[in-house]
């Protein structure tokens, strides 16, 4: 047979594999929308019952409508209303309430939440697509944020929630305009989105701004001037950070977390920094966009919250000095730290790292790093499935891999690098109180895991000519296995809830109609509302319960909110408040919330409070309090007083 013959039919031969090739890939475009959106559903299936069946005994999301339903009638931020947040938490509120104050309710911000909570999960799966292509990598950050936000359930109203949005946009918005000249105005959303996040929180707000400016320091031109910022940010995240919370450790476990976070953060900037051949460098049209953003942001915030009539040394309290006396009057340390099964994950992930490092001259370098990203990225995710806690500081320790091997690109590089900064920076709120703020540290390590899975598998189907060719059929099999796993768990779970949901009895209070609680639960807080409306004319709740003078329609005693955090401000000035009762003023002491407070606090004062209130006023409902799992409180009660003569 003619040689040309022999090619013609090889040619046909390689056209039929193309076009079987191409037509498994449509189809298997087409069959990933069902695939999302099952996803999809059972997260918002999952964050709907766990939202709706959910009611802290701490109230604070009763603190946090009272403000922005006093917000909304006029009442004039930080002079009149107590915060610790930024301008924007008002300003939020408003919008999407459509500054109707009959829209602040307990099913309402609910709904709100639970939109945002999905928008939050979508917005951080298209993240991990833009950086992947890969719709594996996609769908399991959707099911594993969209797991993970059930922290949201107890933050009701908290703005907590618009800065993990503001954050998944950050990373949506990606890091082009830190490269060439295409981009550049792109850094005018990314400042503005840095400024918003600022007058959030302002401690945030700083540790995003020292991630972009440790990014812009890798990018500098000049290689003095690049050494040089670098040194200096990485001295302004590690140095000035790791001081701020060392100064209120009171132990081991939170030194080792900080140790944990400069080593990673020390290895990604070196992994970074090797990085050859570099991006084209910062322009300087990027520093001035972005400076642009930040100013707009920041500019508008403080002029739309001084026009409701706000003092400028009012907006200082609020912004600067009240989370400086927070950090200061409360702590509770992140005891897992260095737990036994937190010590063995680290250990694992200094081996891995190890094992990293010894193949990097190896001739196979590529397939072995990749198979260690799979497993490191693989092993971080099912770790954040199963126990995030015990799993935080081993995914910060890995972070530096999803910088190494990163795709040719300079923007993946880049994007990569921001995600690992980022990461580290923003777990920093474990400090100075280490609660649900666990829960929000986990979500951008999660995000970088699921790219080291998509980078692993990426590189080994890249060798598949000089490996075996069931290298990267494994690879891809065990990305499929770990969406699968997260799959069935959120199913089972969105199932859970939804049968918990239908079980449980409506609390049928004051905007509570779709707010489902355990029977016991909702004659508790059915009690002390109907108790409060038809005996009170003003309420003191110790600490801040507000829900129930929502509920009751009884107006709060103490002028400012200063209740929701007991101890900042000392016994005087609720006892002032005591002192000024009348007939008809009650006080609402929850003894077990009380307890925990005073846990929390740094210096707690004495006891002399709650003991006088029964002394000089009628207690009219007494019932057994709302128990806090894991906490050391029993035999504690929710009572109502009432003043019966003039003080």
């Amino acid at each position: 047979m003619p040689e040309s013959w022999i090619a013609l039919d090889r040619m046909e031969a390689l056209k039929g594999d193309a076009n079987i090739q191409d037509t498994k890939a449509a189809w298997w475009r087409l069959l990933r929308w069902p695939f999302a959106a099952a996803a999809f559903c059972l997260i918002a299936l999952f964050a709907f019952g766990s939202l709706f069946t959910t009611f802290m005994p701490w109230d604070d999301e009763g603190y946090f409508l009272l403000s922005y339903r006093d917000y909304l009638n006029g009442v004039t931020p930080y002079d009149s209303i107590y915060s610790f947040y930024g301008p924007y938490t008002f300003l939020a509120a408003g919008l999407f309430t459509a500054f109707d104050v009959s829209n602040v309710s307990h099913d309402g911000l609910r709904w709100i939440t639970l939109a945002v909570w999905l928008g939050i999960a979508v917005l951080f799966s298209a993240a991990a697509f833009g950086r992947t292509a890969d719709f594996i990598a996609a769908i399991v950050v959707l099911l594993s944020i969209g797991l993970r936000l059930n922290g949201l359930s107890r933050a009701v109203g908290h703005p907590q929630i618009w800065i993990i949005a503001a954050l998944a946009v950050l990373l949506c918005l990606g890091t082009a305009w830190l490269t060439g000249p295409r981009h550049v105005r792109r850094a005018f959303w990314v400042g503005l989105i840095a400024g918003t996040i600022l007058l959030f929180k302002i401690n945030i707000g700083v540790y995003v701004l020292i991630a972009c400016a440790l990014l812009a320091s890798l990018q500098l031109a000049d290689v003095r001037w690049r050494n040089g910022s670098l040194g200096v940010t990485f001295l302004a995240a590690s140095g000035l950070a790791a001081a701020m919370t060392l100064e209120r450790v009171r132990g081991r476990d939170e030194r080792w977390f900080v140790l944990v976070y400069i080593c990673s953060l020390a290895a990604v900037l070196l992994t970074a920094w090797q990085r050859r051949p570099r991006p084209d460098p910062l322009r300087p049209a990027a520093v001035v966009w972005f400076s642009i953003g930040l100013a707009t942001a920041v500019s508008f915030g403080i002029a739309a919250i001084l026009a409701t009539g706000t003092s400028v040394m009012g907006l200082w309290e609020g912004l600067v000095l009240g989370p400086l006396r927070l950090t200061r009057g409360y702590h509770w340390p992140f005891y897992d730290a260095n737990n036994t099964a937190s010590l063995g994950l680290c250990a694992a992930a200094a081996v891995l790292s190890a094992a990293v490092l010894a193949v990097t001259r190896s001739p196979r370098r590529v397939t072995a790093v990749a198979w260690l990203k799979l497993v490191a990225g693989t092993g971080v995710l099912l770790t954040s499935w199963y126990d995030p806690v015990a799993g935080l500081c081993a995914s910060l320790l890995l972070l530096w891999l999803v910088v190494l091997d990163a795709p040719s690109k300079p923007v993946a590089y880049l994007d990569r690098t921001f995600l690992a900064v980022l990461s580290l920076l923003y777990s920093l709120e474990l400090f100075p109180i280490a609660g649900d703020q666990i829960d929000w540290a986990t979500l951008l390590p999660t995000v970088a895991a699921a790219l080291m899975m998509a980078d692993g598998t990426r590189a080994l189907a890249e060798q598949r000519v000089v490996i075996r060719a069931s290298f990267p059929v494994a690879a891809a099999t065990v990305c499929i296995l770990v969406a699968g796993v997260l799959g069935i768990s959120a199913g089972t779970r969105a199932v859970q809830m939804w049968n918990r949901w239908q079980s449980l009895e409506s609390v049928d209070l004051p905007g509570t109609i779709w707010l489902r609680l355990p029977p016991v639960e909702t004659a508790r807080l059915r009690l002390i509302a109907t108790s409060m409306r038809k005996n009170c004319q003003t309420v003191l709740s110790l600490p801040g319960l507000y829900s129930f003078a929502i509920w009751s329609g009884v107006t709060p005693k103490e002028r400012r909110r200063i209740n929701s955090w007991p101890f900042l401000f000392g016994d005087d000035a609720i006892a002032k408040e005591l002192r000024d009762s009348k007939s008809g003023d009650c006080v609402l002491v929850s003894e077990i919330t009380y307890d925990l407070f005073r846990m929390l606090a740094r210096f707690p004062s004495s006891d002399e409070l709650l003991p006088s209130i029964p002394r000089t006023m009628t207690a009219i409902v007494s019932t057994e309090d709302t128990p806090i799992p894991n906490m050391p409180f029993e035999g504690k009660r929710i009572i109502l007083y009432q003043a019966t003569a003039p003080r």
